[in-house]
């Protein structure tokens, strides 16, 4: 929110919600950056001195600093119904090399444990991380379960890496790398950070296969598969 040095509605925030507190600053000059937690704490309050704050990148790290000590880029754990069971699945799955049916099953509950609308909806979420810089965590399932969600996309990203240099070493055809990396994004569908994730490598790939169009090819091959 954005408002008029010394004005009433300045004063009101300053005095009410900021005022007396060890960590904002006696004199503040204009312009003046106060940044809230969601439960009214200051986070910062500056500046400390009548020149005021010069808008420039040192004012920008503030305010993203700000923005991620507020708490509003971290996403609320959540409950999972048997969450022992899920988590017993999964590690069978991983054991026996189903990396992508693994994915696959947490990726549905991720899509149904994260918020369509609100502070904490996936295009919320995503908008911060791009303005911040700070990597989207998915939501917190509990400790058990959050370990195989790294490992998994862990191994999602050293099969994309293994693919893309096989392209380039002339040892798998562009097409057929294509078809590996789609069926990984459709079974990580539902993790954080993957759309962008695999946006840099299909274009990665096509740049090292000199290939346009690799992911619509892969997506026919694919919905071809499924209907036979």
């Amino acid at each position: 929110m954005k408002m008029e040095f010394g004005t009433d509605e300045y004063f009101n925030v300053y005095d009410t919600a900021a005022g007396g507190k060890e960590n904002v600053p006696k004199r503040i000059g204009k312009p003046t950056l106060f940044v809230f937690a969601p439960n009214g704490d200051v986070v910062f309050a500056g500046c400390n001195g009548t020149s005021g704050i010069k808008i420039d990148d040192d004012f920008k790290k503030t305010l993203i600093n700000g923005i991620v000590k507020t708490g509003q880029i971290t996403r609320p754990a959540v409950e999972v119904p048997d969450a022992n069971e899920l988590n017993k699945k999964l590690r069978k799955l991983v054991s026996s090399k189903k990396t992508l049916e693994a994915a696959a099953e947490l990726s549905e509950v991720y899509s149904t444990h994260t918020p369509q609308t609100g502070p904490f909806s996936e295009a919320k979420l995503t908008e911060l991380s791009e303005l911040t810089g700070v990597a989207l965590q998915p939501p917190s399932l509990g400790t058990k379960i959050d370990k195989q969600a790294v490992k998994l996309f862990t191994k999602a990203q050293k099969t994309i890496a293994t693919e893309i240099k096989s392209v380039k070493r002339k040892k798998k055809s562009a097409d057929q790398a294509a078809v590996e990396v789609e069926r990984t994004q459709q079974a990580f569908a539902g993790f954080s950070g993957s759309k962008a994730f695999f946006e840099e490598k299909w274009k990665e790939l096509e740049k090292e296969s000199g290939v346009a169009d690799l992911q619509a090819k892969a997506k026919q091959v694919i919905a071809a598969e499924t209907q036979e």
